[in-house]
This record gives C-alpha cells, structure tokens and sequence, in this order.
C-alpha cells in the first residue's frame, strides 16, 4: 500500500463506488457479515502478527505520513466522500437498519470481538509516543483544522444539506424509530445471551 495507491484507493471516485447503496447493501448484507466477521476470520484478520504487521511504526509512518494526511483530508477529498448524495446513501434508512440490525450489533460487539480490539497489545502500539507524535504534529492539526478545512465541512449549503427537513424527517421518521425500538430489535439487544455474554467478558 505505497502512497500512490492509498491515494487511488482512497479517490473520491473510487470511494463514491465502495460506499454506493447498493455496494453498502451487498457488502454488509447478513450472509456477508457472518462471512467476514466469523470467529475464525477474525481470528486471522486480529492475530498478534497481522496487528504487528498492519500498525508497525513504519507502517504507520508511511500511511498517515503528513502528506498523505493532507491529502485525505484536502477540502476537494472531504467535499468528495461528505458530499450530500454520498451522506443520503451512506445514512439512509434501509442502511442504517441493516447496519444496526440485532445479529449485526451483537457480532460486532462480542466480548471476543472487543477484548481483541482492546487488548493491551493493540492499545499500546496504536498510542505510542512516536505514533502520538506523528499525527498530532503542529502540521497534521494545523492542516486538519484550518480555516478553510472547517468553513468548507461546515460551510451553510452542507450544514443546511445534512440537517434538512427531509432528511431529519426520514432519520427520525416514525417508521425508523418504531424499527429500532421494536420489540424484536430490544429482545435482540437485551437478550438473556447478549447480556450474559457482557457479564462474562467484565
């Protein structure tokens, strides 16, 4: 992954593909999911020596070097992926509920899952001094939280695009809230074996 192939991966071209509806519906669809998040593929994908491998300090460096950074987070890039077709998609209802969904929720936050993500090992090689340094250099911030950066995330036409009538209407709409807080969704949260599995892993 040199930088000119972060850079092609991560386009806004390209991005707009991964992140379509449709690709987000295929991808993270039920089957999908039990797929890539089974116990033995992560297993593989969160081993000690792939987690050596993915955030090694050189690694690291390279990815989130401060050029790169700037140009992930250019304005052109972020106006790309925070556009207000790609947010629809991305938040829409039928993405959000399938995201949220009871099997979904409970396989991402098992108490494997999380003491993995979360274990010494991990924590530690991601706040390192050295890699704490990198990203929080006076160049990183200055670029991240510039005045054009934030006028341009925050600017009237996205502020008024992402908080319209509509699209509040359909995030709070009383399909979507009735849908989360469904009896079916709650007994799926708070089930005897999703709690159970939460006192066991504290």
């Amino acid at each position: 992954m040199s930088p000119a192939n972060i850079r092609e991966c991560l386009s806004p071209a390209n991005i707009s593909e991964y992140l379509s509806p449709a690709n987000i519906r295929e991808y993270m669809s039920p089957a999908n999911i039990s797929g890539y998040l089974s116990p033995a593929n992560i297993s593989e994908y969160l081993s000690p020596a792939n987690i050596s491998e993915y955030l090694s300090p050189a690694n690291i460096r390279e990815y989130m070097s401060p050029a790169n950074i700037r140009e992930y987070m250019s304005p052109a890039n972020i106006s790309g992926y925070l556009s207000p077709a790609n947010i629809r998609g991305y938040l829409s209802p039928a993405n959000i509920s399938e995201y949220m969904s009871p099997v979904n929720i409970s396989e991402y936050l098992s108490p494997a899952n999380i003491s993995e993500c979360l274990s010494p090992a991990n924590i530690s090689e991601c706040l390192s001094p050295s890699n704490i340094s990198e990203y929080m250099s006076p160049d990183n911030i200055s670029e991240c939280l510039s005045p054009a950066n934030i006028s341009e995330c925050l600017s009237p036409d996205n502020i008024s695009e992402y908080l319209s009538p509509a699209n509040i209407s359909g995030y709070l709409s009383p399909a979507n809230i009735s849908e989360c807080l469904s009896p079916d969704n709650i007994s799926g949260y708070l089930s005897p074996a999703n709690i159970s599995d939460s006192i066991v892993y504290t």
